[in-house]
């Protein structure tokens, strides 16, 4: 092995470990940030389903209260 590649090799993972080892973990903000993407992407998926289930329920409310005297 040449030393250029040697010397790149131990440059490289130098860094890389570096940057794990420093790395302390999610600053606040982009916890935030994707704490408010996955509420956003949740009630979107759910909403479809809530809508039906709701326009569901209120049909057989207004056809079962024909029968109440």
């Amino acid at each position: 092995m040449s030393l250029k590649v040697y010397m790149f090799y131990r440059k490289t993972t130098c860094k890389v470990k570096k940057f794990i080892d420093d790395e302390l973990g999610v600053s606040p903000i982009v916890a935030t940030v994707l704490i408010i993407l996955v509420t956003v992407i949740l009630a979107v998926l759910v909403s479809d389903g809530l809508k039906a289930w709701v326009n569901e329920l209120f049909t057989r409310f207004r056809t079962n209260s024909g029968n109440i005297k």
